[in-house]
């Protein structure tokens, strides 16, 4: 199974207008102190599961080389188990072979010296459907009509995508995805 994480189109739109990353790296989330990994960077918590936590992180390269990305960073208790840092790497290789629009595209995975593992993902800037879901509900409003149609169909492709998924030998993976939610 995939901890598959799902970009839909419309994720700029927000009950109060578009969220722009603003100039210093602030996203709404409170900053925590920054990790650094190799040539990768945190910069603040995003969200925390049962298995990892996911940063807002930055690669840096050389000649001023920056981009920001997502940096899933598993929690150190569970590193230490090897049944859990196997799932963690076949989540890697097989989020790593599904390239589709809809679904957020895995750069690398990492062990840093410290015994931190990582994966690195695409940032998608733009809030969660859990917090546009609550500043609507705040303000006794639905999400528009349209927007939830466009929603569903993105997240219903991105799954697609995954469900039929070929391995490098050509084989259909039959990847399932066991968690979807609005975080």
């Amino acid at each position: 199974m995939v901890d598959l994480v799902v970009r839909v189109e419309s994720h700029r739109w927000a009950p109060d207008g578009p969220r722009r990353l603003p100039q210093g790296r602030r996203v709404g989330y409170a900053a925590t102190v920054g990790i650094r990994v190799g040539r990768y960077e945190t910069l603040g918590a995003i969200a925390s599961g049962g298995m990892a936590k996911v940063h807002l992180g930055r690669a840096v390269g050389m000649a001023g080389f920056e981009r920001l990305v997502a940096v899933k960073l598993m929690h150190p208790h569970l590193a230490e188990d090897p049944a859990f840092v196997a799932m963690f790497l076949d989540e890697a290789r097989l989020a790593a072979l599904i390239r589709h629009p809809n679904v957020v595209a895995t750069i690398d995975v990492q062990n840093s010296d410290e015994g931190l593992l990582f994966l690195v993902m695409e940032f998608v800037e733009g809030c969660s459907l859990a917090a546009l879901l609550k500043k609507l509900g705040s303000q006794e409003r639905l999400v528009p009509l349209d927007v939830a149609v466009r929603l569903t169909l993105d997240v219903l492709a991105g799954l697609q995508a995954a469900h039929e998924q070929l391995g490098t030998d050509g084989a259909q993976l039959g990847l399932i995805h066991r968690d979807i939610s609005p975080a």
